[in-house]
Formats: C-alpha cells, sequence, structure tokens
C-alpha cells in the first residue's frame, strides 16, 4: 500500500486509517462529502442519472470500508 496517502498506526488514535502526515482521519472526508457540501450538489447536476440517495449511501460503504484498518491495509495501489 502508497504509504503517502494512509496511514494506520496503533499507537496513533488507536489505529484509526489517517491521511498520510496528519491526524485526520479517512472517515472525516467521507463525512465532509455526506454533508450536502456544494460538490455533491454539482456532481449530481452534471450527472442527473444519479441519484442523490445512492450517492449518499456510497460515501457511507466507502466510510465504513475505508474507516476499517483491516480492509485498508488489504488495499495495494
Amino acid at each position: 500500500m502508497r504509504t503517502d496517502i494512509i496511514n494506520i498506526d496503533p499507537e496513533t488514535s488507536g489505529g484509526v486509517p489517517l491521511f498520510a502526515g496528519s491526524r485526520v482521519p479517512l472517515a472525516n472526508l467521507f463525512d465532509y462529502l455526506n454533508s450536502g457540501t456544494k460538490i455533491l450538489q454539482d456532481f449530481c447536476e452534471d450527472y442527473p442519472t444519479v441519484d442523490p440517495q445512492q450517492l449518499r449511501e456510497f460515501l457511507l460503504l466507502a466510510k465504513r470500508t475505508f474507516s476499517n484498518p483491516d480492509v485498508v491495509r488489504g488495499v495495494e495501489a
């Protein structure tokens, strides 16, 4: 796995996957995106066949996936 993107260290934040070089959990990005920011509005306008609820559910799935240290360790770049 590329260690310049994601860091998982049991000594830092209990092993929660973080953006490398920071103490920001990956899950925070998904929370931010799922909060109804302009980015999601723009995406839905550009791709009207994607239902906004479908997009929110995808973000929740991605958050659960990338918040799991075991799953992230298995991702290869």
